[in-house]
């Protein structure tokens, strides 16, 4: 049988842009004609922009421009080939809807387009012809590429991370799975620092991450499988570095607690239960609307709260001897540490070099501090860490690598929350709140990686309204 060739996930993307590009076309004279024929006069497609002017003109190309942006903004051009039918219908019909609904307030005007009785009936009958012409072709190029997979004439190269034994059990156990047939074992980098870690498979042994680093910028590895999520924080971050690093895909083979807490997904039947980090993180659009909220309410609640800033400087100088902000360093995105900015709510020193969770009625912290926390209001100089750039408004709260290593003995899920900046508020803050102790944490965490698998800017908003109720109730700690 002929060796399969190695197909990256940038010309799988490309294939479904050029069918993208090729059906837009005709969405583009199909949209063109519907409306002329029934609101020409009206959006000024009179009949002198006939059908060979309108394939000469600039029109059709600032359609194409739209719909092809829109595509991408939505992370259409992100995915890969690992996703379901249902996935792909899904993510047309919001593409479709979206992209129609501000093609036609542009077309009609944000007003106008209420005042003609039949233009929200173009609006349904344009979106569900062009939902059933892209999805249908869209589908038929999954299945026909998924095909081209199965006969063996093309595959993703992936590499395995992690030590001897654990590697080993893993291609016992999963080198015959369905799923595993789109990919080539290209490399297996032993982690190993001493002693018998039951090697096999010499062929393909990668001796370092320089080594590997050359086979990965050569666009030669699309994905890494790291066995090993008990192996510590430092070898974490440099799996979850170097994957980010090359914009490789991470998968994590799920323990049964992963499974029953609902962080392995199940597009496909043959799928391994892989925790699955993708490079790729939120649509675009997603991401950069985030950003702009994060920005632009950081600088709203600075000048707000401007009034208040000097009066709790004051209190809390007063209030014990020591500095007036806290800052700590914090694990974040990706594993890169940061420093986190507070008011001091303890006495100076509270921890004499000792990490130690704060509980309750905990002594070390001082009369103005209980007041402080009580509304949240240390939480305040965070706002710098978000216009910085190394915090969000919402995101899993950052903790010390001091428990982020006892976290990760008992939780390796937890490295599902280096995917995205850390937050001031959290959906664990909202559902659980503080944490007095490792256990705590965990229990908190489980709400957290809820969250990263599941963010949306709808889900950041509720999230920020909760917190908004609590500061407005004092029910902070």
């Amino acid at each position: 049988m002929k060796e399969s060739k190695h197909i990256t996930n940038r010309k799988i993307v490309l294939i479904f842009f050029l069918v993208d590009l090729l059906f837009v076309l005709v969405l583009a004279v199909l949209s063109f004609y519907q409306l002329k024929e029934k609101f020409g006069d009206i959006i000024g497609l009179g009949p002198s922009r006939m059908f060979g002017n309108f394939v000469a003109s600039v029109d059709m190309f600032i359609l194409l421009f739209y719909w092809l942006t829109v595509f991408y903004l939505f992370g259409h051009y992100t995915r890969n080939i690992n996703q379901s039918v249902f996935t792909i219908i899904r993510s047309t019909v919001r593409e479709i809807f979206f992209g129609n609904l501000i093609f036609f307030i542009v077309v009609f005007g944000p007003f106008k387009l209420f005042e003609y009785q039949n233009s929200w009936v173009a609006f349904l009958k344009l979106s569900l012809q062009f939902i059933l012409i892209m999805g249908t072709f869209r589908i038929l190029t999954f299945l026909i590429i998924n095909k081209f997979f199965d006969w063996g004439y093309i595959r993703f190269n992936y590499v395995i991370l992690g030590k001897g034994k654990a590697i080993n059990s893993f291609l016992r156990e999963f080198n015959h799975s369905g799923y595993l047939k789109k990919f080539k074992l290209v490399g297996i980098l032993y982690l190993d620092k001493d002693g018998d870690n039951g090697k096999e498979q010499s062929d393909v042994v990668i001796e370092s991450y320089d080594e590997l680093s050359k086979i990965a910028s050569k666009g030669k590895v699309d994905e890494i499988v790291y066995v090993d999520p008990q192996g510590g924080f430092d070898e974490l971050r440099d799996v979850i570095t170097f994957s980010k690093q090359y914009n490789l895909t991470l998968n994590i083979p799920g323990q049964l607690t992963d499974i029953l807490k609902g962080q392995v997904s199940i597009d496909e039947i043959d799928r391994p239960p892989f925790v699955i980090v993708h490079s790729s993180g939120i649509p675009f659009i997603q991401a950069f609307t985030k950003r702009l909220l994060d920005i632009s309410l950081s600088i709203i609640g600075l000048v707000l709260m401007s009034p208040l800033l000097p009066f709790i400087a004051f209190a809390i100088k007063r209030s014990s001897p020591g500095n007036l902000f806290f800052v700590q360093e914090r694990i974040g995105k990706n594993g890169v540490p940061f420093k986190i900015f507070k008011f001091r709510t303890m006495i100076e020193d509270a921890e004499n070099g000792t990490p130690a969770l704060s509980s309750a009625n905990d002594p070390r912290i001082t009369k103005v501090g209980k007041k402080l926390r009580r509304w949240r209001l240390d939480e305040l100089p965070q706002l710098v860490n978000v216009l910085l750039g190394s915090m969000s408004l919402v995101g899993p709260r950052p903790e010390r690598q001091y428990y982020f290593e006892k976290i990760l003995v008992k939780a390796p899920y937890y490295s599902l929350a280096l995917k995205v900046k850390p937050g001031i508020t959290s959906l664990g803050m909202v559902k659980f709140g503080y944490a007095e102790n490792v256990e705590q944490m965990i229990k908190r965490l489980r709400y957290d990686v809820l969250y990263v698998e599941n963010q949306s800017l709808l889900l950041d908003l509720k999230i920020l309204f909760y917190t908004i109720g609590t500061l407005l109730n004092g029910e902070g700690k």
